[in-house]
């Protein structure tokens, strides 16, 4: 998402076709833990202001459902004494909506992941 609202190079085109790819195929749903929300508005805002970040995650939020990350999620990734407490939190979120597929491009920080993890360019090469 951060590539894709800031044009990261040379990352934006393969984030925005896979988010492209999945957003208009009728037997994905596309979700996004809460706290990645939060995040994201964090760090676009530094490179887009405010006003433009609002939008842009408004904008995504069309396509994309927020997945809650309650009790349960926190405690559950805490347990797993991550590598990366947020990356943590995002899996056992994913875990917790039944998701088969997490895209990242931070594949090392999933390793533990029960769920298939693909980076963007991987997703789009999918048959």
């Amino acid at each position: 998402m951060i590539d894709v609202l800031t044009r990261r190079q040379p990352f934006f085109l393969d984030s925005a076709k896979a988010l492209d790819q999945a957003a208009h195929n009728p037997d994905m749903k596309l979700y996004i833990a809460a706290h990645a929300v939060t995040n994201i508005f964090y760090i676009v805002r530094r490179s887009l202001g405010t006003t433009e970040t609002l939008q842009s995650i408004k904008h995504l939020l069309q396509k994309i459902e927020v997945a809650a990350v309650n009790d349960a999620i926190i405690r559950n990734a805490l347990a797993t004494d991550p590598k990366d407490f947020e990356d943590a939190v995002a899996i056992k979120t994913a875990e917790s909506i039944n998701a088969e597929l997490i895209i990242t491009r931070n594949l090392p920080d999933y390793r533990a992941s029960s769920i298939t993890v693909l980076t963007p360019t991987m997703f789009i090469a999918a048959p």
